[in-house]
């Protein structure tokens, strides 16, 4: 019996502290929601500084945006991620006319800092613009054999971006012959 009257102020703390946390969480999320709307269009800004608009459709379960410039549509948007050397490397591509027209990387946190992390060089994502799926490499092997390079010494780094412009593609090919998607559209605020 001592025992549990040792545990009880150990439970006692943990749920109130479990309480106070979720507490926390709740309180804050409408900020974190705000503040990941800010960055995806700030990330949306680097494709196409000046588009006025776009909208979010789903197809299959999958989101993609299309992006506006006044009334005229500039290109289609695909948010796909892919596993790198330290974790997941999550990227958006910009595709007109079945092509890369441009790529950002959003977010690399688990990527080795000046190694890994050159995969987001515009210079280096610029060798992809231009290109249809079946040229976008999605092994070691194809970067050779397709005449692409890798970032020198973080290969599972650049297989993540390509993988995921790859992914990009596919899911564009899908929407293509797919007329049922659902959307809703937005301004874009934040200039």
């Amino acid at each position: 019996m001592s025992f549990l009257k040792k545990l009880y102020p150990l439970v006692l703390i943990a749920t109130v502290m479990g309480g106070l946390l979720a507490f926390t969480y709740g309180s804050l999320k409408p900020f974190l929601d705000a503040s990941d709307v800010r960055e995806f269009e700030r990330s949306l800004r680097e494709l196409y500084p000046d588009f006025s608009r776009y909208e979010t459709k789903t197809l299959d379960g999958k989101t993609f945006y299309e992006l506006y410039s006044n009334d005229e549509m500039v290109a289609k948007v695909f948010r796909t991620s892919a596993i790198g050397y330290g974790g997941l490397v999550e990227i958006l591509t910009a595709i007109t006319n079945g092509v890369v027209a441009r790529v950002v990387v959003m977010s690399m946190p688990g990527e080795t800092p000046g190694l890994g992390t050159k995969a987001k060089n515009p210079a280096w994502l610029a060798q992809f613009l231009g290109k249809k799926r079946e040229e976008i490499p999605t092994s070691k092997a194809d970067f050779k054999a397709k005449g692409y390079d890798a970032v020198s010494g973080a290969t599972f780094s650049s297989l993540a971006v390509t993988r995921a412009i790859h992914e990009a593609l596919s899911l564009y090919e899908r929407k293509e012959g797919d007329s049922t998607t659902s959307a809703t559209s937005q301004e874009a605020g934040g200039r």
